[in-house]
């Protein structure tokens, strides 16, 4: 999970997701206000999910990607020059 106000809007559905038994994986380098973000990151950690950046989050995909797929993504040109 990311967003941009990571102390209201993220962490309440953080929330309402892990009492729906969703497990909660918050993007902790991805949302700015560092001060409240921390409080917030904090808060996951501690009662309601995991807390982890956003490369070890793709290094988790890419582990789960099938070998071809991850040869067609290294080889792709960005949408936007």
């Amino acid at each position: 999970m990311t967003g941009v106000s990571t102390n209201v809007c993220v962490e309440s559905t953080a929330r309402d997701g892990f009492m729906l038994d969703y497990y909660i994986v918050l993007v902790a380098d991805a949302a700015h206000r560092i001060r409240k973000r921390l409080m917030t990151l904090e808060n996951i950690e501690d009662y309601f999910g995991k807390v982890s950046e956003v490369a070890q989050i793709i290094d988790i995909w890419m582990d789960q990607m099938p070998e071809e797929r991850q040869r067609s993504m290294s080889t792709a040109q960005p949408a936007i020059g």
